[in-house]
């Protein structure tokens, strides 16, 4: 019924990638049909409320073709202007090696999703073949991927000029999820992708041309090039709704042969329908390169890795299959150590992880077109050059942008790039009421003003992802729980309870940390005076004395000639702690002295002296200040033992593998935190409790800490700590 009125109205969202923010616009001033949209000379009367004249041009000129197709009763294209490297100017030389490749999924199975049916089909003496690779579960999910990239791998060393098509962005993002989730084949991965191996048909016909379609699906683009389907689509897709079921539920033995066999040639007709597709967009190319236009190909990219990278790669890979050497394949019998061991081994690559997928995030957003932009939370699309500011310098001045009405989530200091991946400056500043965008410029972008720019940052894990390997590399030599250095790290691994000295009578033995009659602080103070080469957890909600306890435990150490040293996920979370170190030794005994590391110097508050130097804040130290700064400074060489005591604050945000990097500067650690909080933001996919925060890894899940294990902070200290 709904589609029947759709129709009877000739309803604007029959318009192929119309947005509802469009359709509002249109009917605002006075157009309501697509018909009436395609027969206009300009598609508004006036400017758009939201978003830019240009794409409402492209989607009149899409309403125009499909007016055209439905007025002659047939399937009506135009091309469009290339453009470099966009289009049909994406697509490479065909080669014999060629792979066209698709993914079915179960997205609602647990764990993140399934991807159950990985299909290819190839060219095998000159007829296609095609080849499905199932998987029930997420064992065979990770054979799954293993088996699809190692037969690439195979036929990029016979044909090195092959490349994989697919059809909108689905099947290269989900391999990277997997390869990621999973722990495997990331390295081949990346060749691949390094080398520009996948091709996205859909970015090459909607960059390419226009089509009388309503959506830009494989299905809907199958008529122009001939394409039948050996499965009805509504058979197939009530057969893949009951296997997606059937998954979810995790009752595999309840699928069908014949659903089975159905969603099989069903992707297998996508798998074809992409080559015959492929096929067909090489003839609109020539028929481009006909009307006059020189276009070019793809320049083959180099997919091996640079050779630091591949170093780091092999150093890596060998520390991680001597931490998993030995594993037993049951891991119900795993014990504590083994257990520590494999989640260390998974850590590994925690930081290339998420740079892969900062990487991956970049790469798309440069490839977005400025229709696409606007929709983009992190791009500013449509920008107009307003004025200089004055407030820059000659060779790098600030412009002032004016942009159409968008939702846009970019920030004072974010780094900008154009559509062509360049970088443009930084955000001086951005009124979102006005909507002017401040940028400083670049030396090399003084001169040119782009019409989209989008934020990237991405800043490099070293030495963390370093001094983690460095810790691992310890731990493959000495053992999980043997003798060597770095005891607080393993401890922490290992969810070990407080190491305190044998004189304390408290904690090691299973028995409560905290004395019969003794206050949270009392107790905390006892506790880390006596820890031995340990961790000791400090939990609680907000508002119950994290900062004031740790605060208090710090001036009482550093009383005490110990190196103290601060860390947490940000400037602001350090300074936060350092400030109320300042304050709590003022009102009682001698002043601590605090330095924090911080790139601005200017930065200086509540008595805490700043420094942008890494000499000079360990230098410090020695001085006996406490001093604060992020994981970089902690996992330097210079700094390996060079605390006493590491406390991390908001350790229920801070990821394992940043603690454990920091760790290796301290005899013990303290962590302070609330597990209930959110976690450090991730961009990238990781093997199971490879994402874990350092507080949460240690209470093991808990809402609340064993009396073993650790301090926990309730509203009664508050009350107290009021009193």
């Amino acid at each position: 019924r709904c589609e029947k009125r759709r129709r009877d109205d000739d309803h604007l969202c029959l318009v192929a990638g119309i947005r509802t923010s469009q359709i509002d616009e249109l009917h605002r001033q006075g157009t309501t049909t697509l018909e009436a949209f395609a027969d206009r000379d300009e598609p508004l009367d006036a400017r758009p409320r939201k978003g830019s004249v240009e794409t409402y041009l492209t989607i009149h000129g899409q309403a125009r073709v499909q007016m055209d197709g439905r007025r002659k009763g047939d399937h009506v294209y135009e091309l469009l202007e290339p453009e470099a490297d966009r289009g049909l100017q994406r697509l490479p030389e065909p080669t014999p090696g060629d792979i066209f490749f698709d993914i079915e999924s179960a997205r609602f199975v647990e764990n993140g999703g399934l991807e159950y049916l990985l299909g290819y089909a190839v060219i095998d003496h000159g007829e296609p073949t095609y080849r499905a690779i199932w998987s029930v579960n997420h064992l065979q999910e990770k054979l799954a991927v293993e088996q699809f990239i190692d037969m690439a791998m195979d036929r990029c060393r016979q044909d090195p000029l092959l490349h994989i098509y697919h059809y909108a962005p689905y099947e290269p993002a989900a391999l990277k999820r997997l390869v990621a989730r999973h722990g495997t084949r990331e390295a081949e991965l990346d060749e691949l992708l390094r080398a520009g191996r996948f091709v996205d048909l859909y970015a090459v016909t909607r960059q390419g041309l226009r089509a009388s379609v309503e959506r830009y699906s494989l299905k809907c683009m199958e008529p122009f090039f001939g394409y039948t389907r050996t499965v009805d689509l509504r058979d197939a897709s009530a057969a893949l709704r009951r296997i997606q079921t059937a998954l979810e539920l995790q009752a595999p033995g309840e699928i069908l042969d014949e659903d089975h066999q159905a969603v099989e040639q069903y992707n297998r007709d996508d798998c074809i329908s992409t080559r015959e597709l492929r096929d067909w967009l090489e003839q609109r190319r020539d028929e481009l390169a006909a009307q006059g236009h020189a276009l070019n190909r793809p320049e083959p990219g180099e997919g091996a890795a640079g050779d630091e990278a591949e170093q780091r790669d092999q150093a890596v890979q060998k520390v991680f299959d001597q931490l998993v050497a030995g594993l037993p394949e049951d891991r119900s019998t795993w014990d504590d150590a083994q257990r520590a061991q494999w989640l260390l081994s998974h850590q590994l690559n925690y930081f290339r992880r998420e740079g892969r997928a900062a990487w991956w995030e970049y790469f798309s957003l440069k490839d977005l077109d400025d229709a696409q932009s606007i929709e983009e939370r992190k791009a500013a699309a449509g920008l107009t050059y307003i004025a200089d500011t004055g407030v820059g310098t000659a060779k790098c001045p600030v412009h002032r942008y004016g942009f159409p009405a968008q939702e846009v989530a970019l920030h004072e200091g974010d780094s900008l790039y154009d559509l062509g991946g360049d970088r443009v400056g930084t955000i001086a500043a951005i009124d979102q009421a006005r909507r002017t965008l401040d940028i400083r410029k670049t030396k090399a972008t003084a001169d040119s003003h782009p019409r989209t720019v989008f934020a990237f940052d991405f800043v490099r894990p070293a030495p963390i992802d370093h001094s983690l390997l460095e810790v691992a590399r310890s731990i493959a030599k000495h053992g999980m729980d043997g003798a060597g250095p770095y005891r607080a790290a393993r401890d922490l691994l290992l969810r070990r309870s407080p190491r305190v000295h044998d004189d304390d009578n408290s904690g090691g033995g299973g028995g409560p940390l905290r004395h019969t009659g003794e206050n949270t602080l009392d107790a905390a103070n006892r506790l880390v005076r006596n820890l031995d080469h340990g961790v000791l957890p400090i939990q609680g909600p907000p508002g119950t004395g994290k900062t004031y306890t740790g605060a208090r435990m710090i001036v009482d150490l550093a009383r005490a000639g110990k190196r103290i040293g601060v860390t947490a996920v940000s400037h602001k979370v350090i300074r936060n702690l350092l400030k109320e170190v300042v304050a709590a030794s003022n009102r009682d005994g001698p002043p601590v002295e605090v330095v924090h590391k911080h790139g601005n110097e200017d930065d200086a508050s509540g008595g805490v002296e700043v420094t942008s130097s890494n000499d000079a804040a360990l230098d410090a130290l020695n001085d006996g200040n406490v001093v604060g700064g992020t994981a970089w400074l902690w996992s330097r060489d210079d700094a390996v033992e060079a605390l006493d005591y590491l406390f991390v604050d908001e350790a229920g945000q801070m990821s394992l593998a940043q603690v454990l990097g920091a760790a290796r500067s301290a005899h013990n650690l303290v962590l302070l935190g609330d597990p209930q909080q959110l976690v450090q933001p991730r961009r990238g996919a990781h093997p199971e409790s490879a994402e874990v925060a350092a507080l949460d890894h240690i209470l093991d899940g808990r809402d609340t800490i064993p009396d073993d294990r650790g301090l926990f902070l309730d509203v009664t200290w508050r009350m107290h700590k009021t009193l």
